[in-house]
Order: C-alpha cells, then sequence, then structure tokens
C-alpha cells in the first residue's frame, strides 16, 4: 500500500486474516460495535480518513471508509483479490492505473480487478461513505 503511514501500514496487517478473532478461533458470530468486535480507526494528516473494518478473514475482508470533503484515500492494489465499492452516500472520483477516473455516486459500484492500482478521491462538498468487500485477502 503505497504513501501509506508506516504506523497505519503496521496496523492494518496486524488486523486483516484476523479480526474479529484470531483465524484459529474463527467461528460463526454477530458483530457489534458494544461487543468491541467492529473496528474503528482514523488515519490522521492532511486529508483524515475514516476506516471500519466489519470483518477480515482468510476468505473476505469487508468494511466501510468515509471521506471528507476534499479528502483521499491512500492509493493501493492487491495482487490477489478484486475488490468491489458500493458507494452508500456521496460521490467519488477512482483513480484506476493512473490513467483512467470514474465518478461514482450514491447507490452505485464499482469492481476494481486483481492488481489495479486504485486511489479514491472526495472531490465534492459532502461527506462520503464506501462499503468494500475483498476476497480473499488483501
Amino acid at each position: 500500500m503505497a504513501n501509506q503511514d508506516p504506523k497505519i501500514h503496521e496496523l492494518w496487517q496486524s488486523i486483516f486474516q484476523n479480526w474479529p478473532v484470531p483465524l484459529a478461533e474463527k467461528r460463526s458470530m454477530k458483530l457489534t460495535r458494544e461487543g468491541g468486535r467492529i473496528f474503528n480507526f482514523v488515519e490522521e494528516g492532511f486529508h483524515p480518513t475514516h476506516s471500519t473494518i466489519l470483518v477480515s478473514t482468510d476468505k473476505l475482508t469487508a468494511g466501510f471508509f468515509r471521506l471528507i470533503p476534499g479528502a483521499f484515500y491512500f492509493a493501493s492494489s492487491h495482487a490477489n483479490s478484486d475488490e468491489f465499492y458500493y458507494v452508500l452516500t456521496g460521490t467519488v472520483t477512482i483513480l484506476i492505473n493512473d490513467t483512467e477516473s470514474f465518478d461514482v455516486k450514491a447507490g452505485e459500484a464499482f469492481i476494481i480487478k486483481v492488481a489495479d492500482k486504485h486511489q479514491v478521491f472526495n472531490f465534492t462538498t459532502e461527506m462520503v461513505e464506501v462499503l468494500f468487500c475483498l476476497a480473499p485477502e488483501l
């Protein structure tokens, strides 16, 4: 994950495939904020983002992120999985491989092919919220 704070990168690496429980303890379960099973964090900096990891196992990673007006999510690519976005609120601009951009608004979805570099921007004046899913892994 390019251009990411090393502390945030380390945090992501400790959570992925281990949330809400370590892989060896994986079972069917209900996830709630109150039960401490939904992980929230803010990536600080010039353009802060808020991310929520709902689940990350060896087969699925899902969550959502919020971007304030003018903010962007760091560029990344995933060698082993496609990524799916569903825009819950607002409109985002998604840049693919530094060459193509797409505006995706609330109620629309976007699929990112395995290994495509991608970055998400909020060029609007309102907060955006995006659901994401990856399978099997980052």
